[in-house]
């Protein structure tokens, strides 16, 4: 009865966005084990922890996406031999890390991700013509890079990073009308780029990153209701204009930061209930106050933005971006 009560709970908190029922949840997970839980609820609870994510819950999101981690491997035990369940482990495993990278636990996360990426390589390997088993390698190379780069060893991310880029070039050649594999490409471009600019090589890795706003650009103009693509736009010219900036190009930056601060107002006012809108509009500001002359605009930027991050570590929000936002801020 428990586990019927919990997937009821599950699809309220989900569909009402109501987490007042948060702790009864919990108190009802706690005593469940495993193997009463099942793929179905599991896949439930996934549901779940992505909604946490969006609130900066991220220690009760853990909570839910590690007693989904361990559902996964109850059921790999009795079927260790059933190809999808080693896929739905490998994107647990992702979830997990994706938290503690959050947190700012790096090598926990990189613990996680390793073993997610062992999994997708395998998988990748007995079926090479398995696109989709292609796609999930190439987003738990992406996890990996992205922690060796976090750690300060680019040159190992970069390996990563072009692993994943290769992945997606060829896939989106194989079919280039799948927008989720644009947008992929989009991402390890940006990766790529990032790496580049690290490394003191401004005009290389602004190749990269006008490749990553084209693919962005042409995505909103398919689709300019989807707000993740707005995202990513937004990631795109803040970027661009983060390179123009450091070869001494001000106006040309300011133009790139201007556009990328409109997306990030209105992501804000579509998605209020989305913590990464807020942190995103947050460094939007601070671009702008690093390219504007007038002093009392540049006041008005910081002043909001900092206006924004206190907001957010008031109630508690635990982001790793909102970490390098209160150390930028004084906060």
């Amino acid at each position: 009865w428990k586990t019927s009560v919990l997937f009821k709970v599950c699809d309220h908190v989900i569909e009402r966005y109501d987490f007042d029922k948060e702790d009864r949840l919990k108190k009802i997970i706690i005593e469940l084990s495993p193997s009463a839980i099942g793929k179905s609820l599991a896949d439930t609870m996934n549901e779940l922890g992505k909604k946490h994510e969006n609130r900066g819950k991220s220690f009760w999101c853990l909570f839910v996406h590690e007693k989904v981690l361990a559902v996964y491997e109850n059921l790999l035990e009795k079927n260790p031999e059933d190809e999808n369940l080693q896929r739905n482990l490998g994107v647990s495993l992702n979830n997990v890390g994706r938290i503690y990278e959050n947190l700012g636990e790096g090598e926990k996360a990189l613990e996680y991700y390793m073993r997610s990426l062992e999994i997708m390589e395998s998988l990748e390997k007995k079926e090479p013509g398995r696109t989709d088993w292609q796609s999930d390698l190439g987003v738990s190379l992406s996890n990996v890079g992205r922690i060796y780069e976090s750690l300060g060893e680019g040159k190992k991310a970069l390996e990563y990073y072009i692993r994943f880029m290769e992945i997606m070039e060829s896939l989106v050649k194989k079919e280039p009308g799948r927008t989720d594999w644009q947008r992929d490409l989009g991402v390890s471009l940006n990766n790529v780029g990032r790496i580049h600019e690290r490394l003191g090589e401004g005009e290389k890795a602004l190749e990269y990153y006008m490749r990553d706003l084209e693919i962005s650009e042409s995505l909103v103009k398919k689709d300019p209701g989807r707000t993740d693509w707005q995202r990513d736009l937004g990631v795109s010219l803040g970027k661009v204009g983060g390179i123009y900036l450091s070869l001494g190009e001000g106006d040309k930056a300011l133009e790139y930061y201007r556009r990328a601060l409109e997306i990030r107002r209105l992501l804000v006012e579509k998605e209020p209930e989305v913590v990464d809108r807020y942190i995103g509009l947050a460094f939007a500001l601070l671009d702008m106050s690093r390219v504007t002359e007038d002093e009392g605009m540049k006041r008005e930027f910081v002043t909001e933005a900092y206006t924004i991050t206190k907001s957010l570590v008031d109630s508690g929000v635990t982001h790793l971006q909102l970490v390098d936002l209160a150390k930028i801020l004084s906060l």
